[in-house]
């Protein structure tokens, strides 16, 4: 079973929150998937998605990182966005029009988070 989770930046301190998503309330937040009682009110913007996948590394990638990534002999940065034509994930990059991923996702991939768009957007500038 795929696991599904979120994390967003948390509101007032700017820390990270994974866990379970609260959208349609009053206070969206997320329940810290250690401190479930705990809630943690979250900046809308920064909201995104578990891929389901880890990178080469074995951190956890979430929509919105920007990785490092490798497809034959093409080496590249881009960030993991959700493609709604196919229902996708997928890496947005300068040299592509919707994304890599077109040959079965993901998975194909050699992925290596270094940011993401939030804290770190300079990097996609990078050559």
């Amino acid at each position: 079973m795929r696991e599904i989770k979120f994390r967003a930046k948390e509101l007032g301190t700017g820390k990270w929150v994974q866990g379970d998503l609260h959208i349609l309330c009053t206070r969206p937040h997320i329940h810290h998937m250690l401190y479930i009682p705990d809630k943690s009110y979250i900046d809308l913007s920064t909201i995104g998605q578990f891929t389901g996948l880890n990178d080469e590394n074995g951190k956890e990638i979430y929509e919105g990182d920007i990785v490092r990534y490798s497809l034959d002999d093409r080496k590249d940065i881009g960030y993991i966005g959700f493609h709604a034509q196919s229902a996708s994930f997928r890496v947005i990059a300068k040299h592509t029009d919707f994304g890599i991923g077109n040959r079965g996702g993901l998975h194909e991939l050699q992925l290596e988070v270094i940011g993401n768009i939030y804290d770190n957007p300079e990097l996609l500038k990078q050559k």
